[in-house]
Order: C-alpha cells, then structure tokens, then sequence
C-alpha cells in the first residue's frame, strides 16, 4: 500500500540579527548556541558537509572522539527543537533534508534576490528580503566559544554585506531605467548605509535624485559623500562620484528634452552618393544651422533610426540648431551591400564621398564608437574643413592591435564565426549577445529592437567582415595630427570599448577635453542621466 503524499511543513528561519525559527507559523525557540552555529553552517553553505570538518568548527579544542559524539547529540536536539528532521546525515556527513521541510531563509532569500539584480538578464523582480531592516545583519551579535567558528562567521558576514551592498547598487540603477525612482532612492540609500564609504552608492543616489529633478538633494548627496571620505581618508570624491554628480545635475536642470514619439512622422527624405568605386552610399539630410556630419558606424539603417528607441533622441537633438548629416556605411542599411572592399580606407574614403555631395566648405564632425576613427582619420587628411570634432565610445586601436595575443585572436575570431552563424536567423539569441555589449542596461524593448537592427541592417557575411575590419584598426599614429578643436565622450564602464580607449585619444589628440560618463551604455539611451550631460557637454562644445 502507498503512503500518502506529505505536504511537507513550511520552517522559517531568521538569520538577519539574532536568529528565530517558526514551524508552520509557529515560534519555535531554540536555545541551542551550536545548534544554531550547525544549521547556520549547512545552510550558507548549500552543500553536504563533513562531520570531522562540522566537529572541528564548532569545538576545536575537543578530542576527535569527544567532538563526533557531541555533534551527534547536538543533531538530535537540533531536530527535536526545529519540529521536523531537519538535519540529516550518514557516517561521514551531514546535510539539510529538503524533503521534510520547506525552508524560508531571510538571509539566503536576499542573497537570491541580489543575485538577480546583478545578473545581466534578471527575471526574479523580488525585492523584499533585500530591502527588509536588517538585510545587511547575518547572525548579527551572535557567536559561540569557538574561535573557528568564529572566524567563519566573520568572513560569511562580510560576503553577505558585499553582496547584498552590490545588489542594492544594481536594484537603484535598474529602478532608475524603469521610473520607480522611490525604489531606486531607497536602495541607493540601504546601499549607502551598509558600506558608508563606497562611492557607487551615493553615484546612485545622485542619478535617482537627478532623474526626479531635485538639484538640491543631488548636491546634498555629492556633499555628504565628500564629507565622509574627507574625514575617512583625507581624499576627495573619484571620478565616479564627480561623473554621477555632473550627469545628475544635467538630469536635474532639464537639459535633455522628454522622450516623445516619432510615429506617424514623415521619414527623412533619402539621398545618394557614390564611393570612389562607384559603391551607393545612402545619406540624409535634416534641421538647419550650422552643418554637423556624423561618420558612419556599424550597425545604422537610414529606414529605422528616426523612430528607433535607441537612436531616435539624439537624431531629435542634433537636428535641432543643426543641419544634420547621417549616412549607412557601405554593406549596412540602406547603402550597398554587396561590395568588394569593406576595409577601413574605404570607410574614410566614403566620407569624402558623402561631403563632396554635400558641397559642405567647413564643418563639425561627430564619430561615434568605430566611427571615431574614421572621423580621426578624414579630421587629418582634411584639416581645413573640420571646424569641431566630437567623438564617442571611440577608439583608435582595434581589440587586434591594442592586445594581439592568441586568446583574443582566438576570441575576436569566434565572435565572428557567431555572426556568420547567427546573425540573419529570426530567434534573436545569437544577436542577444551583441546587443548586452552595447546597450546592457537598455530595457528589454530597447533590447527587441537592436536585435531586430542587427538582423535588418546587415548580412551575416557582413558582420562577420565588419569585425574582423574593426579588430584591426589602428590611427593611433594620426592623433597628434589633429588640429581642430576635439570633444572626447565616453561612458566609464563601457561593456563594449574600455573606457581607457578613450582616454588614449584624448591623451595624445593635442588639447581635447575628456568627459567621463555615468553609464555602462556603448551607446547613451535617452533615460540615463548621462544623456543630458553628453547633450550638455557637445552642445556647448559645438557653440564655440
């Protein structure tokens, strides 16, 4: 005869301060110091434990023989006080049985939940345990006449604070890109309580407190971050603090118009040029002012820019006071696909083909990531007709020649053999990758649509062919020769460019100015506060 199915009981276990138990909703008081110690061992550590290693632990200084026979009895109380068989074992270890109980962990429950927020792609939106009062506290005050013991606790204590501090920074930065700006001052401020010194809690506190417009609190928050590291170290804010400050500050003044929607918009008239080669080049034109042209770069489609999530708010920014030029590089977009030559000098060469279409004598130059470059090398050959140079997410060394060794030649070759193989399919996973790279922190409709780009805006033999060109860049030796007037933008932890790229530029560009951004965006979406401080910064750059 079968036995009957067991709901098994639900056991709740409180290690945030000084621990608790609850059977089925029941208190159940454990005065067991090392009963406590044991279950709070098996349960951080998620796995079958030794016994000789569980006696050791929590009696160190006992006979072996001694030590096996008190963990034994203390196994038995340890059961007969939580209600239920909770501890089970064999000859050589011990560990917690799943099966008679269901168990409710404070502790392991705000670990998971801090997980999920720093992890890329996080489904789990929980967020109690990780904001309950206490979080940051394991088995706070608690400890046993064991100096290993204790020494154990000391260093889960301190993993537990690093990770439930990190998860807190994260849950403040995506609750910003989702508009729960409450929930994102809250775990900014819980981030900032559990580790006063570091320097990305206030960054988040700052972006939150820009995004809701408060320019006071923005400045209180920079100030009580200087004053605590002045009185700590004797050191003035980082640049992650001062990076934070001015993108929230730009957020806070306003400097950004709000987002609003392009349908139904009449598209922006396209128009042709041919490369040296005879290529066809798709170019637009749109605003008036003073001509600003951007260099072409990878992954641009004339048809879906003015609309897209992604693109769209600085398309809308840079059309205003400006006449603004955008083109498709040969093999994207809306220009010619099938071409012979997708080599770098071509890509210079195809913006003096777009500029002498435009008949344009003097103008500003905008490059953005690759097309930095590209900018960095017409800027040289031209410099006469390059009034101002703005570039972004840029570098002047291909991932091949900044560091050719096996492994990335090894890795920078398997990306794309991943492009070849997956670029062109409908089931967007293989783009997925590509797309965490430039924009990590988009939302998942801004991840939708650059999947879709990816798939729209190219062939698969293309980008493969794309990168293994972009690898090999290399205009580090044209930079002291740019003698324009030079902006150089980039987001400070940069997923897809180092953020020491653009430094290099600035470097060795004769008197560029560097700007640091608040973002781990390639390319800046329209609801971080770095947008309004990039706008800021190239406005007025553009102006002089």
């Amino acid at each position: 005869m079968s036995r009957p199915f067991r709901v098994p009981p639900t056991l709740s276990v409180s290690m945030h301060g000084w621990p608790r138990l609850a059977l089925a909703g029941a208190s159940r008081p454990l005065g067991l110091r090392h009963g406590w110690a044991l279950l709070a061992y098996l349960l951080c550590s998620g796995r079958r434990a030794a016994r000789e290693r569980v006696a050791t632990l929590l009696w160190p200084g006992a006979d072996a023989a001694k030590a096996r026979t008190r963990l034994r009895r203390l196994v038995y109380a340890l059961n007969a006080g939580c209600g239920v068989d909770l501890v089970a074992g064999d000859g050589e270890s011990l560990w917690i049985d799943v099966d008679a109980a269901r168990i409710e962990c404070d502790v392991l429950r705000a670990q998971a939940q801090a997980r999920a927020q720093i992890a890329p792609s996080a489904d789990d939106e929980a967020t109690d345990a990780l904001l309950a009062p206490g979080a940051e506290g394991l088995l706070e005050g608690f400890d046993v006449a064991s100096d290993a013991f204790d020494e154990w606790l000391a260093q889960q204590r301190q993993a537990h604070q690093r990770l439930v501090t990190h998860g807190l920074q994260r849950l403040a930065q995506r609750s910003v890109a989702l508009g729960r700006l409450e929930l994102a001052i809250d775990a900014a401020e819980r981030a900032i309580a559990l580790e006063p010194h570091a320097e990305r809690g206030y960054a988040e506190l700052m972006i939150a407190l820009g995004h809701r417009g408060d320019a006071g609190a923005v400045e209180a928050a920079y100030f009580r971050c200087a004053g605590v590291l002045r009185e700590e170290y004797g050191v003035a804010p980082s640049e992650i603090v001062e990076t934070a400050y001015a993108s929230a500050m730009a957020m806070a003044r306003g400097s950004a118009p709000g987002p609003r929607s392009c349908g139904g918009r009449d598209p922006t008239p396209v128009r042709h040029a041919r490369g040296r080669d005879g290529v066809r080049l798709a170019y637009t034109v749109s605003g008036d002012g003073p001509c600003l042209i951007k260099a072409a770069n990878w992954l641009s489609h004339l048809g879906y820019d003015d609309d897209s999530p992604v693109w769209g708010h600085m398309v809308r920014a840079l059309t205003r006071g400006h006449t603004f030029v955008r083109y498709d590089e040969r093999g994207c977009g809306l220009s010619e696909w099938e071409v012979e030559d997708l080599s770098f000098a071509r890509w210079v060469d195809d913006l003096e083909a777009i500029v002498d279409a435009l008949d344009a004598p003097r103008f500003a130059l905008l490059g953005i990531s690759q097309g930095a470059s590209i900018a960095i090398a017409y800027a040289v050959r031209h410099p006469g007709r390059v009034s101002h140079l703005v570039l972004h997410g840029g570098y002047a060394r291909g991932r091949l020649v900044r560091s050719d060794t096996p492994q990335e030649r090894e890795e920078a070759e398997t990306m794309a053999k991943l492009a070849e193989l997956g670029w062109g399919k409908a089931e967007p996973s293989f783009r997925q990758f590509f797309t965490s790279q430039f924009i990590p922190d988009g939302s998942a409709q801004q991840h939708e649509w650059f999947n879709e780009l990816e798939r729209v805006s190219t062939s698969p033999a293309n980008a493969a062919r794309f990168m293994r060109e972009f690898a090999l860049i290399d205009v580090v030796d044209l930079l002291p020769r740019v003698r324009c007037p030079t902006l150089v933008l980039h987001s400070r932890d940069d997923v897809r460019v180092p953020v020491a790229e653009g430094r290099l530029i600035a470097e060795r560009i004769p008197g560029a100015r560097f700007v640091n951004l608040h973002s781990r965006n390639h390319l800046l979406l329209e609801h971080e506060a770095a947008w309004p401080h990039w706008l800021e910064e190239v406005s007025a750059f553009l102006a002089r």
